[in-house]
């Protein structure tokens, strides 16, 4: 599926790649969980085809639980996590919810 979704997002079909990555989602989180590195990865690629799609709302809240998770897998200070809060700026400013 991954190679399928990367293929259709460098075609920018981002409708057609938005359901096989959240099909690759759900099974993700069945068998390996919320906080596996491979699920918040995949969570992560989904934050991004919904920002292309301008759907901020959705993207926002993904990326608010890929920085929780971050938090509490790696700390405050962890890579992972600042890249996860400067995402989650970006989201919020493509909103308009600069505060």
């Amino acid at each position: 599926i991954h190679s399928l979704t990367t293929c259709l997002y460098n075609q920018s079909k981002y409708s057609e790649a938005l359901p096989l990555q959240e099909e690759a989602l759900g099974a993700s989180r069945k068998v390996l969980g919320g906080m596996h590195p491979s699920t918040l990865n995949l969570i992560k690629n989904l934050v991004v085809l919904l920002s292309k799609q301008g759907n901020y709302d959705d993207a926002v809240a993904l990326q608010e639980e890929v920085l929780m998770a971050h938090r509490e897998t790696l700390g405050d200070i962890h890579p992972f996590t600042l890249t996860s809060i400067i995402t989650l700026a970006f989201l919020l400013s493509e909103k308009g919810q600069y505060e």
